[in-house]
């Protein structure tokens, strides 16, 4: 939600409405913040900087999210704003900073990121070697992040693809693209992975449409989407890829009549089967990889988890040793283990000794 919103007697600035909250929730304050509170105004009365800084960051390695929203609203009303978090002998540069992103990344507070974000620019790379940080920032509310890029930040533009991935528009990821050259396959087609698990089949053909990758690391974003039970996804990836590759699609034939293998990738093979009587299919996903058998039912009405089950769990492995023999014959690579069904060794008795 925008500053605004949240919660205080005081009117805002207009320009704070840009800013957005969105997953910080503002508790009511205690008895204690509340005298602390009147303690804070006084420091703001005297512009007393320093203090402010010392007690803002007080807040973010508390995790108090009524005092770091509170220094923030008296700081978007206060006659001289710059001097609460920047240094007065550099007004024009966020100085200050680097140290509350410290802060705030090292104790993974995302609520005072989302805060901070909309005041502190943090234009330094270092944050990209921070695992944690990268995280947070992909967490964040695009806005924020896009605000950063045309403050001249940066160092973040991959952070903020998947930020708008998350949370944002296509729009926004087509302004990403064309005004900041944002490579949309970067990181393993990071995009693409992110916008299977927490968009709609909609928006994943959208990022398709802007270039994002379906075969990249051996075809994983079909492999992702059956993972997540997301079959629509899948579907439609196979579509597109059985399209870029000039064959028909293993998952276009809700009216199968015959059944049919059909290699996916190096150690994934298909078997697609009518359903007697019915009109769909059984498609049964034989993954050398994980050594797991999934299988779904296809019909008019979409597409249906049946169910999912290793290899070793399975009563009779002749099915699984025809996959293999058919992936193999697919010029793919289900594993020696798999490729001949060898008879088990009999091991002689010892004699008995009489």
């Amino acid at each position: 939600m925008a500053l605004k919103d949240i919660g205080s007697d005081s009117p805002k600035p207009e320009k704070w409405a840009e800013f957005i909250y969105e997953g910080v929730t503002i508790p009511v304050p205690t008895a204690e913040d509340l005298e602390w509170k009147a303690k804070c105004d006084k420091w703001f009365e005297k512009t007393k900087g320093k203090v402010i800084r010392k007690h803002l960051q007080d807040a973010i390695k508390n995790h108090n999210n009524w005092r770091i929203w509170y220094i923030l609203d008296k700081r978007a009303q206060h006659s001289s704003p710059e001097k609460i978090l920047t240094s007065d002998h550099n007004p024009p540069e966020y100085v200050k900073a680097f140290k509350f992103m410290d802060l705030i990344f090292c104790g993974s507070n995302q609520d005072a990121l989302s805060m901070l974000s909309t005041v502190l620019n943090p234009s330094t790379a270092r944050y990209r070697l921070m695992g944690s940080a990268q995280n947070m920032l992909k967490d964040m509310h695009p806005k924020n992040l896009i605000k950063w890029l045309e403050d001249g930040c940066y160092d973040f533009k991959h952070e903020t693809l998947i930020a708008c991935i998350r949370k944002g528009t296509i729009e926004d990821i087509k302004k990403l693209i064309s005004e900041w050259d944002v490579n949309i396959l970067e990181n393993e087609n990071e995009a693409l992975m992110d916008a299977i698990e927490y968009r709609d089949l909609d928006f994943v053909k959208e990022v398709i449409e802007l270039g994002a990758n379906v075969f990249a690391q051996n075809k994983k974003a079909v492999r992702h989407a059956e993972e997540l039970q997301k079959f629509e996804i899948a579907k439609h990836l196979n579509h597109v890829i059985a399209e870029k590759l000039g064959k028909s699609s293993p998952v276009s034939a809700v009216n199968a009549t015959q059944t049919t293998w059909q290699k996916m990738d190096d150690m994934t093979i298909i078997h697609t089967r009518p359903i007697p009587n019915k009109t769909g299919c059984i498609r049964e996903y034989f993954d050398f990889k994980a050594e797991r058998l999934r299988s779904v039912q296809e019909d008019e009405k979409g597409i249906h988890p049946l169910f999912v089950e290793n290899f070793d769990s399975i009563q009779g492995k002749a099915a699984i040793f025809e996959a293999a023999k058919e992936l193999k014959a697919q010029d793919g690579n289900p594993g020696e283990a798999y490729l001949e069904k060898k008879a088990a060794k009999v091991i002689p008795k010892p004699a008995s000794v009489s």
